[in-house]
């Protein structure tokens, strides 16, 4: 991305999965993230012009001060139980979590599911990683100081890309862990409900698309006439 001079570049890991409405979905994440940032008469980026990072898929985030974008009764938000990562945002506590998407400034990212880079971002985390010595084996792992040390990163929670794994045994769902079981899994998408690996066939034969899980309701939609409620400015004090 720096040697060919782009000024900004989405990178992806090979087994992430987005919902079935990932293009709605990101037209309401711009909102959001133009909410939230500095305001700009003539933006070049539809995200805004005040971003280093968005990180749209992560297992890990924590909601920095400020403004950010609430979209209640988001119907592509998975159930709490199913929600992966290891920390939330303080939004979380809502009593309406459940079912609201969280767009904000965020820090202690981990997990690089799915970001996306302007060009002076990848120089700076390049950068970093190159000279501060970090002690660390895993790309995200610098990606987070990067973003903790002043690069503005936006997000969401729920993230916007997940992991898919494919059934089987959990030996083959990641390259960097080592798992003890052999027990037999389904295959699964993390938290996104309308997963696109899950129902690539019933895309590519023109049918509903199936939920991930069985609480949702209804468990079939035609991803065309599903639609992404607005979100509204709120404040993290």
């Amino acid at each position: 991305m720096i040697a060919r001079g782009y000024s900004s570049a989405l990178i992806l890991e090979d087994d992430s999965d987005w919902d079935v409405t990932f293009k709605d979905q990101m037209v309401e994440f711009a909102r959001g993230t133009r909410a939230i940032s500095t305001k700009q008469d003539n933006p070049l980026s539809p995200y805004g012009d005040s971003w280093d990072l968005l990180w749209l898929g992560h297992c890990s985030s924590r909601a920095k001060k400020g403004p950010y974008w609430k979209i209640p009764n988001d119907p592509t938000v998975a159930p709490l139980q199913y929600r992966t990562g290891f920390k939330h945002p303080s939004m979380i506590e809502d009593s309406d979590a459940a079912f609201s998407r969280y767009i904000y400034s965020a820090e202690d990212l981990l997990c690089s599911y799915g970001i996306a880079w302007t060009f002076n971002a990848a120089r700076n985390a390049l950068a970093r990683m190159s000279m501060l010595e970090l002690d660390v084996t895993a790309a995200d792992v610098g990606f987070h100081t990067a973003c903790d040390g002043g690069l503005r990163c936006l997000t969401s929670e729920p993230a916007l890309i997940g992991s898919y794994r494919r059934a089987g045994p959990p030996q083959a769902d990641s390259d960097i862990e080592i798992f003890d079981s052999t027990e037999w899994h389904e295959a699964g998408s993390g938290h996104i409900v309308w997963s696109s690996a899950l129902n690539t066939l019933r895309l590519a034969a023109g049918l509903p698309v199936k939920a991930q899980w069985p609480e949702i309701t209804p468990p079939e939609i035609d991803p065309i006439k599903l639609k992404i409620p607005k979100g509204h400015l709120e404040h993290l004090s």
